[in-house]
This record gives structure tokens, sequence and C-alpha cells, in this order.
């Protein structure tokens, strides 16, 4: 009798198992699997001021430009100047801007490059870096 009342235990809790994932999962024809295609971003192509642009100007107001990229929900903006060395001067996000304006540091050597950043968080790769320098 013992081994009868292990074998309907068994029996039960498989019916009660196959019960459940049916319910849970539905049938066959009921369910749908969505998979979304990861987008991939490109790197924004840079437009202004061009790699090597000489500026004789102050003050030193500077607005840097790059294209739009298709599902970029912000851009970020990397600006170094160079003293002896390369030096951080800014890095900020410009939103859904596609141009960055701010004063230059001083009469030297400047470069920039700029990456976009999808509504999930994720980066493109970074622009070339162009450079650009300030005589005055």
């Amino acid at each position: 009798m013992g081994k009868t009342k292990n074998q309907i235990k068994i029996v039960a809790l498989f019916i009660i198992t196959t019960m459940i994932l049916f319910v849970f999962s539905g049938s066959a024809q009921q369910r749908t699997v969505k998979v979304e295609k990861p987008i991939v971003l490109r790197p924004p192509s840079l437009l202004s001021p061009t790699s090597g642009t000489v500026f004789s100007k102050f003050p030193r107001h500077t607005a840097l430009r790059w294209s739009p990229v298709n599902g970029a929900a912000s851009y970020m903006v990397e600006v170094e100047y160079h003293d002896t060395k390369w030096e951080p001067l800014a890095l900020t996000s410009t939103g859904k801007a596609t141009i960055y304006k701010f004063d230059f540091v001083g009469k030297q050597s400047g470069r920039w490059r700029v990456w976009a950043v999808g509504p999930d968080g994720k980066e493109s790769r970074k622009s070339a870096w162009w450079g650009f320098r300030y005589t005055k």
C-alpha cells in the first residue's frame, strides 16, 4: 500500500506542476516572444571647428558642432587643453543639443571629441579627437 501512495503522490505532483506551468505560460498559440534588436549608436561626425583650426580672437568664445545620431538620447563632450601636457577642461552632457559653447582657457592648443548616449545609457564609440589652437 505504501508504494501505491507514493505513486499517487508523484502523479498528483506531476499534474499540479503541469497545470501551474500551463496557467503561467499560456498555450503555445498565446505565447509571444518579443525580441528587440539592441540599438547600436554610431559615433557623431564632428563638423566644426575642423581639426587644425587656428583662432586669433579674444575673447575665446568657442562653439563645437557635430551631426545628430539616430537613437541618441544625449551627447557627451570632452574638451582638453595643452599646457605642458593634455589637461581636462570639460566633460559634460549637452542633452539632445548638437552644439556645445564655452570660453576656452588660454592662448594654447585644445582638442575635443563627442559620443552619443542611448536611452538605455549605452554609449557609442567616441569620435576621433579634433584639435584647434588660440593665438591670442
